[in-house]
C-alpha cells in the first residue's frame, strides 16, 4: 500500500524474545531478563487497552489473553460502568415489540406491544416518508426463520434493546431434545496403542488432561477404573516392559482421542462410547452445519479429537493430522482468458500494470476472475492458482482401521502448503482398496493464492468419528441427531439456519440511509465455509459477500455496542456503495471467519463510479477469537475500499492478521490509537498489519476531481502492535 506515513511502536517478539526496534536472536532458554520484557509489554498492551475501552463489559478477556496472571500483577481493572455516549432522542415514530406477552392485533405502543419484528416494521413502514423511527424490542431471543430485510423506505430507522434485558436476534432454530440411548461401551482393547502420547507425561504424573490412576497388575483393572469413572472417555495401560511407565494406568479425562501406535507394542488403550439419539424429524429441521449447547457451539465429529473454536496449530495437542503421505494432483484446466491494461500504469513500480485472469483455474470463484488467474502473476512467488484434489493419509492413522459408511458427508479442513491460510474441501469419497485416499472435486476457495499440496489437516462430519464427549453428528436423511454427552443431557439446542441474519441493502442510485443498530446480540449465523467466495483484488485474501450483518447501498449506518456472537462466517459486512458507515464500540467473538469486511468492486481498473465503502468509521471494537475455520482471515479486513478511520481498536487471538489493506485504492486511510496482540499464530510469513498493492486502481479520491492512479496520502500512527507469534 504506497503513500503511507508510519509513526506506530511496534514490538516483534518472539516468546518475548523481540524488543521494539532491536531484534536479538536468542539461541538458548528464556532467562527471566527476557521474562521481565514480556510482562513489560503486556502490562504496556494492558494499559492502553484499557484507556481505549474502559467500559468494554468484556475487557477482562484482554487481560487474560495476555496472560498477566504470569506477571505478579494485580492491576486487573473491571470495566467502568459508564452512561452510552450516544443519546436516543425519542423518535417521531416508535413501536415497540414483546414477543411474550405483545399481540400484532396491537397498535405497538409501550402499553400494548405486538408481538413479532415484522408486525413492527410494517407499523413503521406506514409512517411518512423522512420520519425518524424506532423499533424497541423486548429483552428475548428472536430466533428468525427469514433474515431481517431493511431497506429505503426503513431509512431513519432505530432498532434497540427495550427494558433493560439482552436482546438477542439469532440466524438459528431452536430444537427441543428428547433422547434416547444409541451406545454406551468401551472399544475392544488394542494392544500397541498409546492414548496419552501427545501429552508427554512425566511417569507418574497426572494433568487436566489425564489422570495417572496408578500402578496395577493388568489391564483389565485399568479398564474398570475407566468404566467407574464417569468422566474418563478413555485409558491406556502400560505392563512391565514399558521402560517409562511400567505397569501404569492413565485415564484420558478430556474428551480427546488421538491415540497413536506404538511399536514397542507395550501400551493398551480402549476408547469410551457413549452415544445418544434425539429425532428432530417432527421439528421440521434444516441441514444445520453448527449447534449450540448451552450457548457454546458444539463440535461436529471429527477426526482427529479437538475443538476448532480452542485448539489450532498453536496448541498442544493441535487437533490436526501432522501431514498427508501424499497430495493428489490438481485436475487439469483450460487456459483462461487473460486481461492485461498497460495504460495507465505505474511505470518503474514493482507492479506497474492491472492484471486478471478469467476463467480456466479460478472458474471457481464467484466472479470467475482473479489476479492469480494469469499465466504468470507477479509477487511472493507467484503462480497459477490451482488446489490438489485429494490427500492420501497414513495406514497408521487410526481411522485407517475404520470404514465409513458416507464419506461424502465430510469435510477436510488443511493449511496451505506454506501456511498462507487455510482451505476447506467437500469430500466426493474415500479409497481403502488400493490405498487410504480422501478425494474432492470443490473446495480450495477461501484463499487466493493455491498450490499443489496442503499440509496440517483435520476431517469433519463423520458419523463414524463421533468419539468424543461434546461431538455431535446430524444425520440429514433420517433427521436424526446423535450426540455424545459429558455430563448432563441438554433438553434443547440451537442449530443454525440463516448466513445473514441483518440486511441493510439499498442501491447506489436509491440507498437507505440513517439506519441505527443498538445494543443488539447477533447469533448463531451459519457457516460458509463451503458458500461462493471471490478474489476481489491483488491480494492474498479471498472474501465471502455475506456476513451475519450485511450492509449496502447505504448512507450513515451506525452499528454501535453490538456484540457478534459465534457468527459461523463473517461477522460484519460493508459491500459496495457505503458512505460514512460507524463501527463502534461492538464486540466480535468466536467468528468463523473475518469480524469485519469492508469491500468494494471496481470496473476492472477503474474505481472511478464509486462504488466502493468510503468514509468508514471503525471506532472502539473489541474483536478476538477470529478464524474459528477460516485461516486467512482477520479482525479487520479492506479491499477496494477507501478514506477509513480505523481508531482506538483492540484486536487479539487471530491465525492470520490482525488489520489487512489487501490492496491499496484509493487510500486516505488512518489507522490509529489501536492495539493488537496474539495475531498470526497458525500461519507464517505475515504480520500483525498486513497490506499489499499489486493491483493500480483510477480513483479521485486523491483530490477529489481528478482520475489517477496515486493514492492518497494514508496514515498508520500511534498503535501498538505486538508481533508475538510468527
Amino acid at each position: 500500500m504506497a503513500f503511507i506515513r508510519v509513526v506506530t511502536l511496534f514490538f516483534s517478539i518472539t516468546y518475548y524474545n523481540y524488543v521494539a526496534g532491536l531484534q536479538v536472536d536468542y539461541t538458548e532458554n528464556i532467562s527471566i531478563f527476557d521474562a521481565k520484557i514480556g510482562c513489560d509489554i503486556a502490562k504496556l498492551a494492558w494499559d492502553y487497552a484499557s484507556k481505549l475501552l474502559p467500559a468494554q463489559r468484556n475487557l477482562h478477556s484482554v487481560y487474560d489473553a495476555l496472560e498477566l496472571h504470569k506477571c505478579n500483577t494485580t492491576n486487573y481493572r473491571k470495566a467502568v460502568e459508564t452512561k452510552s455516549g450516544r443519546s436516543y432522542s425519542p423518535a417521531e415514530n416508535e413501536a415497540f415489540v414483546d414477543p411474550e406477552h405483545g399481540s400484532d392485533s396491537n397498535p405497538g405502543t409501550v402499553s400494548h406491544p405486538v408481538k413479532t419484528i415484522d408486525k413492527a416494521l410494517s407499523i413503521l413502514r406506514a409512517a411518512p416518508i423522512g420520519r425518524t423511527k424506532a423499533m424497541h424490542l423486548k429483552g428475548a431471543t428472536y430466533y428468525l426463520e427469514s433474515t431481517l430485510e431493511l431497506g429505503p423506505e426503513d431509512s431513519g430507522l432505530t432498532i434497540l434493546p427495550w427494558g433493560g434485558d439482552e436482546v438477542i436476534l439469532s440466524g438459528g432454530r431452536l430444537y427441543k431434545l428428547a433422547w434416547t440411548e444409541y451406545k454406551n461401551e468401551m472399544k475392544p482393547i488394542e494392544q500397541g496403542l498409546d492414548g496419552i502420547a501427545d501429552l508427554q507425561l512425566e511417569p507418574g504424573a497426572s494433568r487436566q488432561e489425564a489422570l495417572f490412576y496408578g500402578k496395577v497388575l493388568s489391564v483389565e483393572e485399568c479398564s474398570t477404573a475407566c468404566v467407574r469413572n464417569k468422566q474418563c472417555n478413555g485409558f491406556t495401560y502400560y505392563d512391565a516392559s514399558s521402560h517409562t511407565y511400567p505397569m501404569m494406568c492413565y485415564l484420558r479425562m478430556d474428551g480427546q482421542w488421538n491415540p497413536v501406535r506404538d511399536v514397542s507394542g507395550s501400551s493398551f488403550s480402549s476408547q469410551k462410547i457413549h452415544i445418544v439419539v434425539a429425532d428432530l424429524s417432527d421439528q421440521s429441521p434444516n441441514n444445520f452445519t453448527s449447534l449450540f449447547i448451552n450457548s457454546r457451539r458444539a463440535v461436529r465429529a471429527r477426526y482427529p479429537d479437538g475443538n476448532p473454536e480452542t485448539s489450532g496449530l498453536h496448541t498442544n495437542p493441535t487437533g490436526y493430522v501432522p501431514a498427508a503421505e501424499r497430495w493428489l494432483p490438481p485436475a487439469t484446466k483450460e487456459p483462461g482468458e487473460e486481461i492485461f491494461i498497460r495504460s495507465p500504469n505505474r511505470t518503474g513500480s514493482y507492479f506497474p500494470f492491472f492484471q486478471i485472469g478469467k476463467g480456466g483455474s479460478v472458474s471457481v470463484f464467484n466472479p470467475p476472475q482473479s489476479y492469480w488467474g494469469t499465466a504468470n502473476p507477479s509477487g511472493g512467488g507467484g503462480f497459477t492458482y490451482r488446489v490438489p484434489t485429494g490427500l492420501q493419509f497414513s495406514s497408521n492413522l487410526s481411522i485407517a482401521d475404520r470404514t465409513w459408511s458416507n464419506p461424502s458427508t465430510g469435510v477436510v479442513h488443511t493449511f496451505h502448503c506454506k501456511h498462507w491460510g487455510g482451505w476447506q474441501f467437500k469430500l466426493d469419497g474415500r479409497n481403502d482398496k488400493t490405498n487410504h485416499t480422501l478425494t474432492w472435486s470443490y473446495g480450495g476457495i477461501q484463499e487466493a493464492r493455491g498450490c499443489d499440496n496442503g499440509s496440517e489437516w483435520y476431517v469433519e462430519n463423520i458419523f463414524e468419528e463421533l468419539d468424543s464427549p461434546g461431538e455431535w453428528f446430524l444425520d440429514y436423511d433420517t433427521h436424526k441427531l446423535y450426540f455424545s454427552p459429558n455430563g448432563t443431557l441438554p433438553t434443547e439446542a440451537v442449530g443454525t439456519n440463516l448466513e445473514v441474519i441483518l440486511s441493510i441493502k439499498g442501491s447506489q442510485s436509491y440507498p437507505v440511509k440513517n439506519i441505527a443498530i443498538n445494543d443488539i446480540t447477533f447469533a448463531h449465523s451459519a457457516t460458509t465455509f463451503l458458500s461462493d467466495y471471490e478474489v476481489p483484488s491483488g491480494g492474498d485474501w479471498t472474501v465471502h459477500r455475506g456476513a451475519a450483518v450485511v450492509v449496502e447501498g447505504a448512507e450513515n449506518v451506525t452499528i454501535s455496542k453490538c456484540l457478534f456472537y459465534s457468527p459461523g462466517g463473517n461477522g460484519l459486512l460493508l459491500n459496495n456503495y457505503v458512505r460514512g458507515a460507524v463501527i463502534e464500540g461492538n464486540e466480535f467473538v468466536w467468528v468463523g471467519d473475518n469480524a469485519i469486511v469492508v469491500v468494494g468492486s471496481t470496473q476492472l481498473i477503474d474505481g472511478t463510479d464509486g462504488n466502493q465503502p468510503r468514509g468508514t468509521k471503525v471506532i472502539g471494537n473489541l474483536v478476538h477469537e477470529v478464524g474459528v475455520f477460516g485461516k486467512q482471515v482477520c479482525a479487520y479486513v479492506q479491499s477496494l475500499a477507501c478514506e477509513t478511520e480505523l481508531i482506538g481498536n483492540v484486536f487479539f487471538n487471530g491465525p492470520r492478521a490482525g488489520i489487512n489493506f489487501n490492496d491499496g485504492f484509493g487510500g486516505g486511510n488512518i489507522v490509529k490509537n489501536n492495539v493488537l496482540f496474539n495475531f498470526v499464530r497458525e500461519t507464517l510469513d505475515h504480520g500483525t498489519f498486513n497490506s499489499w498493492d499489486r493491483q493500480p486502481y483510477l480513483t479521485k479520491v486523491r483530490d477529489g476531481k481528478t482520475a489517477t492512479l496515486i493514492q492518497a496520502e494514508s496514515f498508520i500512527t500511534q498503535n501498538l502492535f505486538v508481533g508475538n507469534f510468527h
